[in-house]
């Protein structure tokens, strides 16, 4: 256990608006909080800014999240992890027609938001404390479940302005929360999955106007998300208060519900 007493959690992609939204909520409730992004400088001057511990690399790569996990586990005791890192490429703002997706692009995609996923739940599992308290949560997406959009321009909907590349990597994300939860459940580790709709962050800034108004438009409380509603979701999944709850996957999404 650190010094201070407190929990760890481990957040990646935790320079990013979501992320950073997590971290504030899970220092506040007591955690020594530690961000990992790929980016250096970035990740350490938002560390800075939030008051927690950093650490930069490539989580693609086995040693890099084995490194962080250690890293972790000199904090105190790992707790929490929450899986946020993710990419959703875009072309002048919008998705990536099918036709126009390299297999290096599809690759790439499948790298960050499911293999780097896997590794740092593998190397979780091999430091979190095991009495119960510990909770790892994927960050998924409404479009596991409801797939991409049509060709630009389709007069049939929905508008998602996410590629099939995107997509999948998050339907594969899903898949794995269930089998992780079998997978880790006799070692007292929780897993679960947050599928946000439509969010405001730097993954969705780059939307056209016009696009964005028509994303807004399918949505029944007629909002965009926050990184705060969020990260409220994390908060409860990581708590005592949801101490039964695995292999869920909480919709985050003002009513804008997946097709299946």
């Amino acid at each position: 256990m650190s010094a201070s007493g407190a929990p760890v959690a481990v957040i990646t992609g935790g320079a990013g608006s979501m992320g950073a939204a997590t971290a504030t909520a899970l220092k506040e409730d007591g955690f020594r909080v530690l961000i990992a992004d790929l980016d250096p400088a970035f990740t350490q001057r938002r560390a800075e800014e939030l008051g927690v511990e950093g650490f930069a690399g490539e989580l693609t790569d086995e040693a890099t999240a084995r490194a962080l996990m250690q890293r972790a586990a000199e904090l105190g005791d790992v707790t929490a992890v929450v899986n946020a890192a993710g990419i959703s490429p875009k072309l002048d703002g919008g998705k990536v027609p099918f036709d126009r997706i390299t297999a290096e692009d599809f690759r790439r995609v499948l790298d960050v938001n499911v293999v780097a996923m896997f590794l740092v739940a593998r190397e979780a599992a091999a430091v979190m404390a095991r009495d119960g308290r510990s909770s790892i949560v994927n960050i998924g997406s409404i479009s596991a479940r409801m797939g991409g959009s049509g060709p630009v321009g389709a007069s049939y909907g929905p508008t998602i302005v996410a590629g099939l590349h995107y997509a999948a990597s998050k339907a594969a994300v899903h898949s794995m929360g269930v089998s992780l939860c079998r997978e880790l459940a006799p070692y007292r580790i929780r897993v679960n999955t947050i599928a946000p709709g439509f969010t405001a962050t730097n993954l969705t800034a780059v939307i056209p106007p016009d696009t964005f108004a028509e994303v807004i438009g399918q949505i029944p409380s007629g909002e965009i998300g926050t990184p705060d509603d969020i990260a409220a979701g994390i908060r409860y999944l990581v708590s005592d208060a949801a101490r039964y709850v695995n292999g869920a996957v909480l919709d985050i999404n003002g009513a804008w519900l997946p097709q299946f």
